[in-house]
């Protein structure tokens, strides 16, 4: 995330002087637009393979879409108001943000928490708590948190009465599928968020 902070304050700092120097922001909120666009649909191309630095830079330019959109567009609602009603502009450019913000969060929670369990229920191996049509997205999330919790449920189902090397085996070999399960299913839940968000 510091890649997106970065950029949202850079994008909002440099704007905002640019525009106090110049008095103009149509072009500046277009290249921010643009930014904006160019950097999501960057992020939709991510995958398992990807590294901090691929998704770092995307982050970035997503950042410095989002910055001068804080600082300009509430200049832009109290430039095309008269002067007796700036509060009200101000206000209201506010209060849409945080209604925005509110409903955009619980839309893109709902897409991820939805696309996420179907991509686990397709991808991960035959364990407690997984069936071919959902997974007990609390449990997986325990499984994410606590690996040992993982290695304990996974001995659980290995075969009983073999080896302990085989048991082993079986459980390490199962530990992998589920590790390279969660990355995929976790990325293509993030690229299905984003693709709609474009």
């Amino acid at each position: 995330m510091l890649p997106l902070m970065a950029g949202m304050l850079t994008g909002a700092i440099g704007s905002g002087n640019l525009v106090s120097r110049t008095g103009r922001y149509r072009h500046l909120l277009i290249f921010a637009g643009a930014s904006l666009f160019a950097g999501v649909f960057l992020l939709t191309r991510i995958g398992p393979e990807s590294s901090l630095a691929d998704i770092g830079w995307r982050m970035l330019l997503v950042g410095l879409g989002l910055g001068p959109t804080h600082s300009v567009f509430t200049l832009v609602s109290q430039a095309a108001v008269d002067r007796r009603h700036l509060g009200v502009a101000t206000s209201s450019t506010q209060f849409s943000r945080q209604i925005g913000a509110t409903i955009g969060i619980a839309l893109v929670g709902s897409l991820i928490t939805a696309n996420l369990g179907r991509e686990l229920a397709e991808r991960l191996p035959p364990m407690p708590g997984v069936t071919e049509q959902r997974v007990d997205l609390g449990k997986a999330q325990g499984w994410a948190m606590h690996p040992e919790t993982l290695q304990t449920e996974l001995q659980a189902v290995a075969a009983p009465g073999g080896s302990a090397t085989a048991t082993a085996e079986f459980t390490q070999r199962m530990d992998q599928q589920v590790r390279l399960a969660f990355s995929h299913a976790i990325t293509d839940a993030l690229r299905w968020m984003l693709v709609v968000v474009l």
